[in-house]
């Protein structure tokens, strides 16, 4: 919990280093047309507050649970800002981070919890989004603790929680609707329909708050071809792999780049085979490289623990624990390569 905590609060700290800048293109629009408005109602983006700026062409820049609470902050302050109003969506991001890593460390130790907090509170699209007035750090807080709500043992108020939370995070932004729908396909892959029957209320609970938040916002998108006409973009692909790492920024992209590049040199220098470094779930590999074990940051993939890494099925196993075993679960034996690496069941 303390690594959780420390590592969350570094995160706050570090986004609002600079928060006194200008709001950006979208938070600027967010700002002035649903949040330093007068009526509350605004938030829900019902009406052009601005004569000039027709509401159909902003609509999609009110992210409703953000600009909710942000009105009741101009509400109540009349404050304009910067600062003020980067502090909810940099708080939800240290709240995501600190969770996360809280729970990882607890359940696959220090380094695994650390590592997943890092990489959050690192990736270059959570940055940029949670530094400015934007809902979507409220959103994936929301869909983690969401998450570990459905986790639990299903209590009639662990229940209600979920479809609150969940809701409230969709209607901070709507992406997370994909959220719920992994959960609905999560839950269905038990094939239980007593299961389904159970946690659908709640599903639809959450789906109506969420969805019913922003409904006149899609509306109004659909209806008065607020959304911009279609168009295909040749370079789409190649720009599309680039945004995923920072583009058009260069810093993170070097970072991440860099970060790739050390994970082939590993490759190479420990004689590990690419599949076993695929980011496949799982906390982290041990390889047997004759002077002991190693740890590499990466996925554990590995065959029956139970059978001494011997796996009796092709294709490899996945068992999240302390550290995976590496070797091969393609008839059995172990690698040539890394050896037979020893690991604990998790279920024991």
């Amino acid at each position: 919990m303390l690594s959780g905590a420390l590592l969350g609060v570094a995160t706050f700290a570090f986004y609002m280093i600079g928060s006194n800048r200008s709001f950006g293109y979208d938070a600027a629009a967010t700002f002035a047309n649903f949040i330093a408005t007068p009526s509350i109602w605004d938030a829900f983006a019902i009406r052009s507050v601005i004569p000039t700026v027709p509401v159909t062409q902003v609509a999609t820049n009110d992210h409703v649970l953000l600009s909710l609470l942000s009105h009741l902050i101009f509400s109540a302050t009349g404050s304009r800002s910067e600062v003020v109003y980067r502090v909810l969506p940099a708080l939800a991001a240290g709240g995501t981070v600190g969770i996360s890593t809280a729970l990882l460390a607890r359940r696959f130790g220090l380094l695994a919890g650390l590592s997943a907090g890092l990489y959050i509170a690192t990736d270059p699209l959570f940055v940029d989004n949670s530094r400015d007035l934007r809902g979507y750090s409220l959103a994936a807080l929301g869909s983690v603790v969401a998450t570990l709500s459905l986790s639990g043992r299903w209590t009639r108020g662990r229940l209600i929680a979920y479809a609150v939370i969940m809701g409230l995070a969709i209607a901070a932004q709507l992406f997370a609707v994909v959220v719920l729908l992994c959960h609905i396909a999560w839950i269905a892959t038990r094939r239980s329909q007593t299961e389904l029957m159970h946690v659908a209320p709640a599903w639809i609970a959450a789906a109506a708050i969420g969805l019913g938040a922003s409904a006149n916002i899609q509306v109004t998108e659909f209806t008065q071809h607020g959304l911009p006409a279609s168009q295909f973009y040749p370079t789409f692909p190649r720009d599309a792999i680039f945004f995923l790492v920072g583009a058009p920024v260069l810093l993170p992209m070097g970072l991440w780049l860099s970060s790739a590049g050390l994970g082939l040199w590993l490759r190479a220098a420990s004689g590990v085979s690419l599949p076993a470094l695929l980011p496949l779930p799982g906390p982290g590999l041990r390889i047997s490289d004759g002077r002991g074990h190693r740890p590499l940051v990466g996925a554990g993939t590995c065959g029956d623990p139970r059978r001494g890494g011997r796996g009796s099925q092709p294709g490899f196993r996945l068992y999240p624990g302390p550290a995976g075993a590496a070797s091969g679960g393609r008839g059995g034996g172990a690698h040539p390569r890394l050896g037979r690496a020893g690991m604990r069941d998790p279920q024991r």
